[in-house]
């Protein structure tokens, strides 16, 4: 959930694709904080059974593809709503 949580703030802070500008340097060192910090307490089992590095990595990686998908998704979406077609930059 914190991985989703971090890569939606970037999805719907942006109406272009998500990476089209670059996040302020306080968001950018809170996102790499939770992940990390997530990453951590995961991987040592702080609080939580451990999980392998490679189950985290995998979730992370996920992650990141379904908010890939999901700004496509979104690029279409906006494009339609203002009634300008499907064709996405």
């Amino acid at each position: 959930m914190v991985f989703t949580g971090q890569f939606t703030v970037y999805l719907v802070r942006e109406r272009r694709r998500m990476w089209s500008s670059l996040p302020s340097l306080p968001l950018l060192l809170s996102s790499v904080g939770a992940i990390t910090f997530t990453c951590l307490i995961s991987i040592l089992g702080i609080l939580v059974t451990p999980l392998p590095p490679p189950i985290v990595l995998g979730v992370l990686g996920l992650s990141f593809g379904f908010n890939i998908i999901f700004d496509q998704i979104k690029l279409v979406t906006l494009r339609l709503s203002r009634g300008g077609g499907t064709s996405v930059s």
